[in-house]
């Protein structure tokens, strides 16, 4: 015998239609067949009275449907919002639908006005004629919070900027006047510093870790404790204090150091073949070069008199 399935959500209609076409037939034949016409009253009556219960049944049937539909609880396979993206609405400004492609629109639309934003203020840096003015429109990018990292700002005049634990991290500052900036602790790393100016700047403890530093005026920086690491230098450093530095693994073929403090710096890894070091530089050792120093001893961990603080 067969097995009728119990009503559920999902058959609802189906029991409704169902019921609707069973009186309805039911109604057809009692006027079919019966022949007598005293029972013909009785008959108009009863079908009637059927087709009226079938409308009721197919109304009520879709009421109940609907009513049922408005109050069932959402399960987790119907949502459309994940509840860990409604958690992120305060720090989002947009919901990703599961099943489209809407949020990521908007996201590339926001990237997009943010990074308009940003050239905007970049424009009016190099159009702004005093160091005071240039940094009040600094301040406006960091109090919008607006990042400076990977951005081209070449030829930008930025001296005595304050940019004290700022992010340009692979920004392209070519020929950028950093002169007595303060770079305290600023991420510079795989910046392109072609041709810029460090004069007097501060860059104590900053990252410049994978950087290309090529002809740039350094002298009387303070860079003790920068991050040189993995870093391509093909500059002249006058009076620059290294004190700490970390130049492990950099490429320093070409570089120059005049009257700079070395004292404490890492040179292990540090391609130093044609770098020139003068009598007048203060070494890792805290010695002054001399022609008897062997500079080797400071990055090949193989010799003999490896040296490292």
């Amino acid at each position: 015998m067969m097995q009728v399935p119990a009503p559920t959500e999902q058959n609802l209609p189906q029991y409704v239609l169902g019921g609707v076409i069973a009186t309805s037939v039911l109604s057809f034949g009692f006027q079919l067949f019966t022949p007598l016409a005293a029972d013909q009253l009785i008959t108009g009556w009863i079908s009637e009275w059927l087709l009226d219960f079938s409308t009721d049944l197919a109304m009520g049937g879709t009421a109940l449907f609907a009513f049922r539909r408005m109050f069932q609880p959402v399960t987790s396979g119907q949502q459309l919002v994940s509840d860990e993206q409604l958690d992120s609405v305060s720090n989002s400004d947009e919901i990703v639908i599961e099943d489209g492609h809407h949020g990521e629109t908007l996201d590339r639309d926001a990237a997009n006005k943010q990074d308009e934003k940003r050239n905007r203020y970049i424009e009016s840096l190099r159009s702004a004629l005093t160091p005071e003015a240039r940094q009040v429109i600094l301040d406006r990018l960091v109090a919008e919070d607006i990042a400076l990292d990977h951005c081209n700002l070449v030829d930008v005049d930025l001296e005595q900027a304050n940019l004290a634990y700022a992010n340009l991290c692979g920004a392209n500052l070519s020929k950028v006047i950093l002169k007595m900036a303060d770079l305290t602790g600023c991420n510079l790393s795989q910046t392109q510093l072609h041709m810029g100016q460090l004069i007097k700047a501060n860059l104590q403890d900053a990252d410049l870790s994978g950087a290309i530093l090529d002809r740039t005026y350094t002298s009387g920086a303070n860079m003790a404790g920068v991050n040189l690491s993995n870093a391509i230098v093909r500059t002249s450093f006058w009076g620059v204090n290294f004190q700490n530095a970390n130049f492990e693994n950099a490429d320093l073929r070409g570089a120059q150091f005049f009257r700079c403090d070395l004292s404490g710096a890492e040179l292990q890894g540090a391609n130093i073949e044609g770098a020139a070091f003068n009598n007048d530089t203060r070494l890792p050792d805290g010695n002054y070069r001399d022609r008897k120093t062997d500079l080797q001893r400071f990055v090949d961990v193989s010799h003999p008199n490896f040296w490292r603080s």
